[in-house]
């Protein structure tokens, strides 16, 4: 699942990640950490089998399975092996763009060693010099250094400014319904989303210029940001005169308070050392269906990991139950099901948005009634979490009712595949054990129902090095497998719904 696309993502999905208790799934909490039934035991010895070669792909390539390196290419592969085995036809969708890579991202406590600070370095401003920037962390008296008046008066020259985020408009960012149907309800819902996403990312933007402006006029050399979350939020910036502006990053809630702590005991001196590069990158999405199929629904997982990390709860998980769902699937020449896994996710949606892009005049366009995706579907604190439009998501959860298996209903949000789905007119629908919202803690009523530890979030490994096989929960990702297998089944079994 992505940071972003990129500032904005995290900033909406804490905004309009509530999700809410859905009242059909309340009645099951008690069956909460029941024992696997048989059929879900033999499901979870598979996925086992899936995403530990996953998770030796990375192993064997450099620790992850970013898009464009050997670890994905050789996940890639042995999807490929295990589906043909079967009926699919399976194909390669090369495709190519640009991404972002750290290449210094050192922000840690003088004298070295004394504690590393998490940082997600901003784009689009200067790049410290050959060796960094050395010097003692300072406030400003209004916290945020966007004032006229926040730096007047003080001797801060040759310092390090620790800063929080404003986040403008945050309260705006809902998600309101319409209450129409049909292309062209759905279409005028996106326009005004899509809009308003736009105004907070214009006010965002000259609000960490104008705080950049700020400090670079008082001497100072550097800014550390606090994201105000268990995460960094992803800054961007796009015009050229912006790389004038000082070097800056963001660190997380955790990291920024800790800080505090140490400055109230006396002076405290960081060195910070930040640039990132462009890069091209080449990669592909696999495609999988059965020959001669017109497919009328596609249901889809990001094969991707983020560099730096194995990738098994993001999104391993997503790729295994894709993986057994469609082997569910196999035995049925006729299924209206293609089964695809994207690449490029965690740099911003690449691979779907490429498909999309792809098929927008065709044929296949217009057959396509909707998109299931599945993302982060086996998170060790998990909740399971349903989201979509129109009342595509009873594909899930008419079975979790069927089952006795507790739901809530979370938001359409913006950081997965389903996106480009959804913005080209398709209905989407999906599954998460984030809740939608992955930098979120777990609430007591969630705990109450999933089991788990309320206060906590419910990956703390996501885009870590740490997320690994010991980051799964095979209940969480049998429950899952089995919502998926039934969504395809329910769709394959309706009147007129084959290929």
């Amino acid at each position: 699942m992505m940071d972003r696309r990129k500032a904005l993502a995290l900033l909406g999905g804490t905004a309009i990640g509530l999700p809410l208790v859905s009242a059909g799934g309340a009645q099951a909490a008690g069956r909460v950490g029941r024992a696997l039934t048989p059929v879900a035991r033999r499901d979870v010895g598979r996925l086992r089998r899936h995403l530990s070669s996953l998770h030796a792909a990375a192993v064997a390539h450099g620790g992850d399975r970013a898009a464009g390196t050997a670890g994905y290419d050789a996940s890639a592969r042995y999807v490929e092996k295990v589906l043909r085995r079967t009926a699919f036809r399976v194909e390669r969708q090369y495709f190519t763009y640009e991404t972002l890579v750290e290449v210094r991202n050192v922000v840690e406590q003088v004298p070295a060693g004394s504690r590393d600070i998490r940082s997600a370095p901003a784009v689009g401003v200067s790049l410290s010099p050959a060796g960094g920037h050395t010097g003692e962390l300072v406030v400003p008296d209004d916290a945020y250094g966007d004032a006229e008046s926040s730096w007047e008066g003080r001797d801060v020259a040759g310092r390090i400014a620790l800063l929080k985020l404003r986040h403008p408009g945050a309260s705006r960012m809902k998600r309101e319904r319409t209450g129409c149907h049909g292309d062209r309800g759905k279409a005028e819902r996106l326009v005004v989303e899509r809009r308003a996403g736009e105004r907070l990312a214009r006010d965002f933007e000259e609000t960490i210029r104008r705080q950049l402006s700020l400090a670079g006029a008082a001497g100072i050399l550097a800014v550390v940001y606090d994201s105000g979350f268990q995460l960094a939020v992803g800054i961007q910036l796009g015009e050229p005169s912006d790389r004038a502006l000082i070097p800056a990053t963001c660190t997380v809630l955790e990291d920024a308070d800790h800080l505090r702590r140490e400055m109230s005991s006396g002076a405290v001196e960081l060195h910070v050392e930040l640039e990132v590069e462009r890069r091209e990158i080449e990669t592909f999405n696999l495609l999988a269906e059965m020959p001669g199929s017109d497919s009328t629904h596609i249901c889809g997982a990001h094969l991707d990991s983020v560099r730096g990390g194995p990738g098994m709860s993001d999104n391993g998980s997503g790729s295994a139950v894709l993986l057994e769902t469609a082997l569910k699937q196999a035995a049925d020449r006729r299924t209206p099901w293609k089964f695809c896994w994207w690449g490029g996710e965690e740099d911003g949606m690449k691979g779907s948005f490429h498909f999309v892009d792809g098929i927008r005049e065709s044929a296949d366009f217009d057959r396509l009634e909707a998109y299931l995706n599945l993302d982060m579907v086996a998170s060790p604190n998990y909740v399971v979490s349903v989201y979509g439009d129109d009342g595509l998501e009873r594909l899930f959860t008419d079975h979790f009712r069927s089952v006795g298996q507790p739901w809530i209903t979370g938001p359409v949000d913006t950081f997965s595949d389903h996106l480009p789905f959804r913005e080209a007119g398709i209905t989407v629908a999906g599954v998460d054990t984030v809740g939608g919202a992955v930098l979120r803690l777990k609430t007591e009523e969630e705990a109450a129902l999933f089991g788990g530890t309320a206060g906590e979030l419910y990956d703390p490994q996501y885009h870590k090095a740490g997320d690994d096989l010991s980051n799964i929960s095979w209940e969480a990702i049998a429950i899952c497998v089995a919502a998926g297998d039934a969504a395809c089944r329910t769709v394959a079994a309706r009147p007129g719904a084959r290929a």
